[in-house]
């Protein structure tokens, strides 16, 4: 911060543009927010803003940091009687967290996914809750595999609800149900993974179309996974696909319309190659470990469209919300369909979809994206986590 201002006026104004700024980077991303923006919210001059923050980071890290803050205080809190309650008070805390305070969860989470300081200490806050458990001395993979079970879906609700208004969520059913799904997993009986699950070594699809319409696509994934979606020009697309700026608007409308066309494009070919290997496998719990696997290998591919749709949930949340909708609904059915036959237990499908749909979510971040996971990576961290999905803390 540039300066503390003494004056009441000017620690009105502080406060005022630290709210307005955080409301705009909770709602736009980092990206999606300029300093004129953030001081025409708040009623001053451009100019005015450089008196109280150097640029936009300052004050974004500023914000940032109060959001850690906040974090860390509502997950300090002591365990519970046993491995159940101690669970429930987690989940709790969790919860009430990312919805009583939207906005600092949603910096939190763009901050993590970008910022690697910021994505070691909210696993480092998350690593304590875990290490409080009652339970075994666990070798690293099993570790790292129970923190990203215990956290995924319950993460994974929280942004569902920040998103959606017209989610109807009973905080004490949803607790319920993460403390019996942490506990006991979805498996109805013993079920013990096909070694085959774990096996899946395979290059996704690639069509390699030599057209300008494919070189401008293939431009814009490369450039909105490095550079963002905002700070991408659709000149910088043009010069990079090696065409003039006019032909970008014979098959696009704009920078939203190529964006919209590539997160399309990637759904296909992600539903396409997990379809391709689930149908390999009849029974739904072995189909969910092939499943993440295949997600896995597919994003390994195209990396860049992980960055990609992380930055649409911030820049057009619609289409983030289309996107995951068309995976969550063809799941849904497929999980009613295996708790009828009795190899899944009797678990509400959409919200064992959700919990699922969080476990690959943060799987994929956390391989691919931050560590770049080879196959085999992919494969001994699935070995740590099915036991955990199948079967729960309890037996696993």
């Amino acid at each position: 911060m540039n300066r503390s201002p003494i004056r009441v006026d000017g620690k009105e104004t502080l406060r005022c543009l630290k709210e307005g700024a955080k409301t705009l980077f909770a709602a736009n991303g980092f990206r999606g927010v300029s300093i004129p923006m953030i001081a025409r919210m708040v009623g001053i001059k451009t100019p005015s803003f450089y008196h109280y923050f150097s640029d936009k980071t300052a004050i974004y890290e500023d914000i940032v940091e109060s959001s850690m803050s906040s974090f860390e205080r509502e997950m300090s809190f002591s365990g519970g009687n046993d491995l159940e309650d101690c669970l429930r008070r987690f989940f709790s805390r969790y919860l009430n967290f990312m919805l009583d305070f939207p906005e600092d969860y949603r910096i939190i989470k763009e901050a993590t996914h970008f910022n690697s300081h910021v994505q070691e200490r909210s696993k480092a806050i998350l690593n304590g809750v875990v290490e409080s458990l009652p339970l075994n001395v666990l070798d690293y993979d099993r570790k790292r595999m129970l923190e990203l079970f215990l956290t995924s879906p319950v993460r994974w609700i929280g942004n569902h609800k920040s998103l959606r208004k017209d989610f109807m969520l009973d905080r004490n059913e949803i607790v319920n149900s993460l403390v019996d799904f942490a506990l006991h997993g979805m498996s109805f009986g013993k079920h013990r993974t096909a070694n085959e699950a774990y096996l899946i070594s395979f290059r996704p699809l690639l069509v390699d179309i030599k057209s300008t319409k494919a070189s401008l696509l293939e431009a814009a994934e490369e450039l909105f996974g490095s550079k963002g979606f905002h700070d991408t020009h659709i000149s910088d697309i043009t010069r990079k696909a090696g065409v003039a700026l006019g032909t970008f608007y014979v098959h696009f409308s704009n920078k939203k319309a190529i964006l919209e066309e590539l997160i399309g494009i990637t759904l296909r070919g992600l539903k396409n190659t997990v379809s391709a290997i689930v149908w390999n496998f009849s029974d739904r719990r072995d189909a969910e470990i092939a499943g993440y696997k295949a997600n896995l290998e597919y994003f390994k591919v195209h990396y860049n469209m992980c960055n990609i749709v992380m930055e649409t949930e911030f820049a057009y949340p619609e289409i983030w919300k289309g996107y995951y909708d068309k995976i969550q609904l063809p799941w849904e059915r497929a999980l009613q369909k295996a708790i009828r036959i009795r190899e899944i237990r009797q678990i509400d499908p959409s919200t064992l979809s959700l919990f699922l749909m969080g476990i690959g979510h943060y799987l994929t971040q956390e391989l691919v994206i931050y560590h770049r996971g080879t196959s085999d990576d992919f494969s001994r961290a699935l070995r740590s986590l099915a036991p955990y999905i199948c079967r729960g803390i309890c037996s696993a």
